[in-house]
């Protein structure tokens, strides 16, 4: 793909250096130069995809203001109708500006279905994919998140962009002669990162917050079971506020943790000492008005896989996230816990490319084999066959899903970098924006031992047999 480059100056916004979103790009940027808001602010009629729901409602709050009455903005989430939209397409606003939710995407092309503007939707109006590495890195365990992207192509003006883009391999980027641009920050200085190598991470967020008993953090870790048993253990339930989903904060308020929220304000005073947050505040959401953030990101290979973050896209997602005032300067301090599993299985893409190929080879045998029969109980079974097949996963609608392939190819990068700590040193320093420094704790008792005690649980053996060779 061919790529431009665009320098940008130290703390400058994209609008002094790009006059209008082009189409068929793919755009990388630094976090928090104003990207989506040049889009807002554009002469023309948008829609904007949005990963998630807290990202849209603090753009809708910071730009509606409170009126309710006269949008300029529509948001199109959960609890809103295609009615809604559609009363809005029906405005008087010069400029229409939807920003929705991949999941929510079908109600904007309802409304203008209903209204018999399908056509006019592909022409008239320009979309814009946000943080579109999520599109790679969410598909698999959240499918309708591709559901936006046939319509992608159909539109005249289209583009993407994201801090850390990840290249789809879908060939319909090609087919539409899409270029990459980079736009670069003049004389960025690395990000400084501490990683703590530890073999109980609970243990040394603990050890970290004794160090800086002065200090407010916010926490980054992708298992709300997890969040609640670093609250329990460290006793830190009046301290504590949790950011997450509608889904985990009634898991919380189940176990009688009450102090969640499922929404940021961008002027969100955060007045609790520890603050967590699970993946869906990883992107896009903007943290405003601290000046010198405490970030910890913690890792569980052993608790849940899902924890692990990629150093070349989330970690500097999750530090973009706190943003420098318009005018003052702001120290970002990181702190990336983790333990490590050896035994985690981590295939090169060129292995998964070569594993799913012979996947399509299987599955394509089997449905000529399909083809050939001719009773119906002997088609039942051989179709059962191929819905259960391996490649059936890379399918949608009987097309090939290229997201689900880059996921695969994705996820295993991940596992690689944490099957060890200089695999994880080595794509921090790939990154080419960290500079890190390595801390190496241990403790008598381990996060991968207290796993195979839970485990232990479940099968009713006794956790002593797993004690008694320790102690």
């Amino acid at each position: 793909m061919r790529k431009q480059h665009i320098k940008i100056k130290k703390d400058q916004y994209v609008s002094s250096v790009l006059s209008s979103v082009q189409t068929n790009k793919i755009y990388s940027k630094p976090t928090g130069c104003g990207f989506t808001t040049l889009e807002l602010n554009s002469s023309r009629n948008s829609i904007i995809i949005e990963p998630n729901k807290p990202v849209i409602q603090n753009k809708r709050d910071k730009i509606n203001g409170r009126d309710r009455k006269k949008l300029k903005v529509r948001a199109v989430i959960e609890g809103v109708s295609t009615e809604d939209v559609m009363e809005y397409l029906n405005s008087d606003i010069k400029y229409k500006k939807i920003i929705t939710t991949p999941e929510s995407f079908y109600k904007v092309v309802s409304a203008f279905r209903n209204l018999n503007m399908l056509e006019d939707m592909y022409l008239r109006y320009f979309m814009l994919i946000d943080e579109c590495e999520r599109v790679v890195q969410d598909v698999g365990y959240r499918t309708d998140i591709i559901m936006p992207m046939d319509h992608f192509f159909n539109f005249k003006n289209k583009a993407m962009v994201s801090a850390t883009p990840i290249i789809p391999s879908d060939p319909r980027f090609i087919k539409n002669k899409f270029s990459m641009v980079e736009i670069k920050q003049v004389g960025l200085t690395k990000q400084p990162l501490t990683i703590v190598s530890t073999n109980n991470s609970i243990l040394s967020f603990s050890e970290l917050v004794k160090r800086c008993p002065e200090e407010k953090f916010f926490v980054f870790l992708n298992s709300t079971h997890s969040i609640y048993t670093i609250i329990e253990y460290m006793g830190i339930h009046k301290e504590s506020e949790v950011f997450c989903s509608e889904d985990s904060k009634g898991k919380l308020e189940e176990n009688g943790f009450d102090q969640v929220k499922c929404l940021i304000d961008t002027k969100e005073k955060f007045t609790k000492k520890f603050n967590f947050f699970t993946s869906r505040f990883n992107s896009a959401v903007d943290m405003e008005g601290i000046e010198n953030p405490f970030i910890v990101i913690i890792t569980d290979c052993f608790m849940a896989e899902h924890t692990m973050v990629d150093p070349a896209s989330e970690v500097e997602q999750i530090i973009g996230r706190f943003r420098r005032p318009e005018k003052g300067t702001i120290t970002r301090r990181v702190t990336h816990i983790t333990n490590f599993d050896a035994n985690l299985v981590a295939s090169s893409e060129n292995e998964v490319i070569a594993d799913i190929e012979r996947f399509e080879e299987l599955y394509n045998y089997t449905k000529s084999f399909l083809n050939s029969l001719t009773t119906y109980n002997a088609r039942q079974v051989v179709q059962e066959m191929l819905d259960k097949s391996v490649f059936s996963k890379y399918l949608v609608n009987g097309e090939v899903n290229y997201y689900m392939i880059d996921n695969e190819v994705f996820e295993n990068k991940v596992r690689k970098c944490y099957k060890s700590d200089l695999n994880l040193l080595e794509a921090f320093n790939e990154t080419g924006k960290f500079s890190y420094l390595l801390q190496t704790e241990n403790y008598p008792v381990g996060d991968e031992i207290e796993a195979k005690i839970r485990e232990a649980k479940k099968k009713l053996r006794p956790a002593m047999e797993l004690l008694l060779p320790i102690l």
